[in-house]
């Protein structure tokens, strides 16, 4: 039954609001799935075709985030058991271990059988998806969103609605076009992105490493982190870095994993390049009839990449907003409970990573090497999942150890703004006003 929210005055007759989402990502489907179950009108228009949709490998996620964001869960078996994680430094003779524990809230999950299950129940909500309809910009008037343009068939059309839900991904076309004057970050520049290969391997030996996670600092010198994880199937290979990499890259880092698990065999599925936001959310991510989510948003971790339960969770916060407006235009400021909440929930333990992740970004490997070795950087730092609190004599015993002059500096300024994160967490408005979320905005950014 259509809800009484959903509907908006127009010369007295009552119209059903509608909802476009621009891009079938995670967030932007758990949005529309929750929004078509309270009677709006909502379209998906994503560029790949239905069989092409997923990343062909597996992420991990927290198990909870589906009730969360008002899916169901899929069974336990489709998860692959998530275990402790080692850091490995650069020379590859310091590795830090987190201890071992099978954790029971997160696994990794198949990304294409993962949006297989979201779209499928999204669709019985009553979200109308559009597969092979490319996304080209944003149609705005001077104050607000008004819709997308896409090229549909070859020819260029415009869907018209109350809201656009950007869920169009790193390089949105949606994000990009936005008029300056509307205060969200066009572009996520090259230093605030990861660029990834990943691939999966069989595992001729069925044999498992302890920990099975192993997270490589600056594999051959170059700037970034690559993975190994290993599954009785198969080895799993990411290569990553802070600069875009190229099959160069790859083979390098494959000959060094072929050395250290000698039992990978052929490649079985993966091989692909893929770009992921690496920086902490967006500052500002709602404007008039406009809402980014997941990858459009930056809404990953930012030392890992992964976003799906970010995103996942909020879709929900999305939603709420969009339900709490009822009747009313959904501008910036009825929009903004949904940043502000996820920030709350979600968002903001995600700047210390963004921190640590700078000061990875701006070091040679030697100059990661002595960090590791010293514990200068500890599972604390790298692996807090939270805003790591410091007592000032933890801080100076911290610099003291830095006998390298020429990163104290950026050292000091790190753990400087680690201290800094709570107090820059409460300056965000939990109302819109445009003169207090620049100045939070300004601070957060400086971080």
């Amino acid at each position: 039954m259509q809800s009484f929210f959903a509907r908006t005055k127009k010369k007295g007759v009552m119209k059903m609001k509608k909802i476009i989402v621009a891009g079938a990502g995670h967030g932007g489907i758990a949005a529309a799935a929750l929004l078509a179950k309270q009677g709006y009108d909502v379209t998906v228009l994503e560029l790949k075709k239905r069989a092409e949709m997923g990343h062909d490998w597996h992420d991990v996620m927290a198990k909870s985030s589906f009730e969360d964001a008002g899916f169901t869960r899929p069974e336990d078996g489709r998860f692959i058991p998530y275990t402790n994680t080692s850091y490995v430094a650069p020379s590859q003779k310091t590795e830090i271990a987190e201890p071992y524990k099978v954790s029971e809230w997160s696994g990794y999950i198949d990304r294409k059988e993962l949006l297989k299950h979201l779209i499928g129940e999204a669709e019985k909500a009553g979200v109308a998806f559009r597969f092979g309809v490319k996304v080209v910009s944003v149609a705005c008037d001077c104050e607000k969103v008004t819709g997308v343009r896409v090229l549909e068939r070859g020819k260029i059309k415009e869907y018209a609605g109350d809201l656009v839900i950007d869920a169009a991904g790193i390089d949105s076309p949606v994000r990009r076009t936005l008029p300056g004057t509307f205060g969200v970050k066009n572009e996520i520049s090259p230093k605030e992105t990861f660029y990834t290969w990943r691939g999966y391997f069989e595992n001729t030996e069925k044999k498992l490493t302890d920990p099975t996670n192993r997270v490589f600092f600056y594999h051959n010198n170059r700037p970034g982190m690559d993975w190994a994880i290993t599954d009785e199937k198969f080895v799993d290979i990411l290569v990553g870095g802070f600069r875009p990499i190229d099959q160069k890259d790859v083979d390098l880092a494959l000959e060094d994993f072929r050395r250290q698990y000698p039992y990978m065999g052929k490649m079985i599925r993966g091989g692909q390049f893929v770009k992921i936001p690496l920086r902490r959310t967006l500052p500002v991510i709602v404007a008039n009839g406009y809402a980014a989510v997941g990858d459009s948003a930056a809404m990953t971790e930012p030392l890992s990449g992964s976003g799906i339960s970010l995103s996942l969770r909020a879709g929900k916060n999305l939603a709420d907003a969009v339900i709490a407006a009822g009747e009313d235009a959904l501008t910036v400021e009825k929009l903004w409970p949904y940043e502000y909440n996820y920030y709350q929930e979600q968002g903001n333990r995600q700047i210390s990573n963004d921190v640590i992740k700078s000061i990875l970004n701006s070091l040679t490997g030697r100059d990661v090497d002595f960090l590791l070795d010293s514990r200068i950087l500890t599972l604390k730092e790298i692996a807090s999942g939270g805003v790591p609190q410091y007592k000032a004599k933890e801080l100076l015993e911290k610099l003291n150890l830095i006998k390298k002059p020429k990163i104290i500096p950026g050292m000091a300024r790190a753990l400087s703004h680690l201290t800094q994160i709570d107090a820059v967490c409460a300056k965000m408005p939990e109302t819109y006003d445009a003169h207090k979320v620049a100045v939070w905005k300004k601070a957060y950014e400086a971080l």
